[in-house]
């Protein structure tokens, strides 16, 4: 027992200190490295020894401005400011889509032209990316758009552009490829009719491939899972557990945890929140119910707060929002019921006007400060 705990201390100290394209590599030794990794005492560790950023970059655009706020309990000493898209040619930014290796794909918001962007504030660095417009599809917008980072070194990266049909249950498709910096049209992918995707939702981004809850509505109200393989750009449908597959019963979220596909299935009318991982090998996928935690200490204390995101192995974002005051991040610890709360300067809840502010986005980071090659 003395060592095999002297090898996990030495394991610690080692990953600690290795670079960010390393870690990512280093988790997938073995479920225990991996778990290792997500601990927060070790992401503490790790920002402080290999200057690197994990926490979540909150953008929003109010009343034609942007606003920009990086929160962590990972990164203490981090300024909120440190992260902002002043650098970009645009005045006003809105973002689009983000990656957690810190790229952004951004839209200038000016009133007489629109550029759009790929960049890394970290460093500092964007780069223009060419308008798609495919005159054929008369539905060039609104687009949502969703990074997928293929290699981190060298950076090789794809921009998904989904658009539903009016009228249909059809996806129009698009992907921005660096290798050619340049669009191709997908074709299109026909959802079941009473299969219902809501794009505003961003995507959960695991194991290289893209994820969405959709909605079954008939005789039967369930879920399923869309899902986007950005190796083979092909589409799959994945059953959700059969224990919270009632739309009567469970709310669900989707979530990445430990680098994961997870769900957030929260019981309703209760505070109880089910947690399942998605596991799979060459033959088949599988869920497995890891914990369920309660949320009672949480809501006495945050009654307005929404999960948002698993932070690390024991810490979930909670974004709480009550009207006509500021937006806070809490930091919620399942384990101990304990909170840390960060105010949100700049981001006031007003009441929602389509005219004077775009809802927030958060994003997580586990970023470095290392330049990149965009082409």
């Amino acid at each position: 027992m003395a060592t095999r705990d002297f090898n996990w201390d030495l394991l610690f100290e080692i990953l600690s200190r290795a670079d960010l394209e390393t870690l990512r590599k280093c988790r997938i030794l073995s479920r225990e490295c991996n778990a290792l990794t997500y601990k927060s005492t070790f992401l503490r560790s790790h920002c402080e020894r290999t200057y690197t950023l994990c926490g979540y970059l909150i953008h929003s655009l109010q009343q034609g401005r942007s606003y920009s706020t990086f929160s962590s309990i990972h990164n203490p000493g981090v300024n909120p400011k440190s992260i902002s898209f002043d650098f970009l040619p645009a005045r006003r930014v809105r973002i689009l889509a983000g990656a957690d290796i810190g790229l952004f794909f951004c839209q200038s918001h000016e009133p007489q032209t629109t550029n759009y962007y790929i960049c890394k504030p970290t460093t500092l660095q964007w780069e223009l990316v060419p308008k798609h417009d495919f005159c054929n599809l008369n539905c060039s917008k609104p687009y949502s758009y969703f990074i997928m980072v293929l290699t981190s070194n060298p950076l090789r990266f794809k921009i998904l552009g989904l658009h539903i049909h009016i009228g249909s249950c059809t996806l129009c498709c698009a992907i921005f490829y660096s290798d050619i910096w340049g669009w191709k049209q997908l074709d299109d992918f026909k959802l079941p009719d009473s299969e219902h995707l809501f794009l505003f939702m961003d995507a959960t981004s695991a194991c290289g491939r893209l994820h969405w809850v959709t909605n079954i509505l008939g005789k039967d109200q369930y879920y399923k899972i869309l899902s986007f393989d950005q190796d083979k750009e092909s589409w799959e449908s994945i059953s959700v557990p059969d224990a919270c597959n009632n739309l009567l019963v469970y709310r669900i979220n989707l979530a990445v945890y430990q680098g994961k596909l997870a769900i957030m299935g929260h019981i309703r009318d209760t505070a109880t929140v089910e947690v399942w991982v998605m596991r799979n090998n060459s033959e088949y996928k599988w869920w497995e119910k890891i914990f369920t935690f309660n949320q009672d200490c949480l809501r006495k204390q945050q009654p307005t707060a929404t999960l948002v995101s698993f932070c690390d192995a024991h810490t979930v974002l909670v974004w709480e929002c009550s009207r006509g005051e500021y937006s806070r991040a809490v930091f919620y610890n399942f384990n101990n019921g304990q909170s840390t709360i960060h105010n949100l300067d700049n981001f006031k809840s007003y009441p929602f006007n389509m005219f004077s502010r775009y809802l927030e986005s958060v994003y997580f980071l586990h970023a470095d400060y290392e330049p990149v090659q965009f082409k």
